[in-house]
This record gives C-alpha cells, structure tokens and sequence, in this order.
C-alpha cells in the first residue's frame, strides 16, 4: 500500500460569492468548484448548483471515504474473487455480489493510492 501524502481531513465547505457567481471552497485543501452566473443564494432548482454542490460535498467527504476504504477487506486473492463474482450461486463463502463489491473496492483504493499509474 501506497505511504498517502494527502491533507488529512476533516474537510469541509464553504460557499462564497465571486464576480461571476459563486464557489464552494472546500477547506483545508483550497480546492474550489465555480458555478458561474449563479449568484448567491445559489438556485437549489439550478442543475448547475445542485451538481456544483453535490460534488462539493464528495470532495469535502474523500478522506473519510478513503479511511472507510482502507478499514474493511476481505481476505480473498483478486483471481478468487473474480472467479466467485462470476458464479451464480457463489461457493457458500461470500456471495457474488459480495465479491463484485470487493473487487470494486479494491479497484478504488488503487485508483486513490496511485497504482497503475
């Protein structure tokens, strides 16, 4: 597993107005996410703030998603996995949903630590 240099969290949000509309900084990275030509208070009816927003908020909840990551695994080789996701009625273990979920896991955590890159 890769050593993780990220900004611990908590994250949080904070939507603020700008010349041309609003952003939501998301403290303490300093990343924000501009909607332009909506103002504040920002229309929740507006798809562009309702999607600026909702992606605000899974930015701001990344730490603790990758901490929920890291806490549960299953003690399966990914090619058994991949051989139980594949069976319809599973082997009595885990199901295969179960181990289609693993393998989504896993595949996230990588992607989040930077293998394969």
């Amino acid at each position: 597993m890769a050593e993780q240099k990220h900004t611990p969290g908590p994250w949080d949000i904070e939507t603020v107005p700008t010349q041309v509309g609003h952003a939501h900084k998301i403290n303490p990275v300093g990343a924000c996410l501009y909607v332009d030509k909506q103002f504040l208070p920002h229309d929740d009816i507006n798809s562009d703030s309702v999607e600026a927003a909702a992606n605000a908020r899974l930015i701001a909840a990344s730490p603790d998603l990758y901490e929920a990551l890291k806490e549960y695994k299953l003690g399966y080789t990914d090619a058994d996995l991949k051989q139980l996701a594949e069976t319809k009625s599973g082997r009595g273990e885990i199901s295969p949903d179960v181990a289609a979920r693993e393998i989504r896991r896993r595949a996230a955590l990588a992607r989040v630590e930077g293998e394969g890159e």
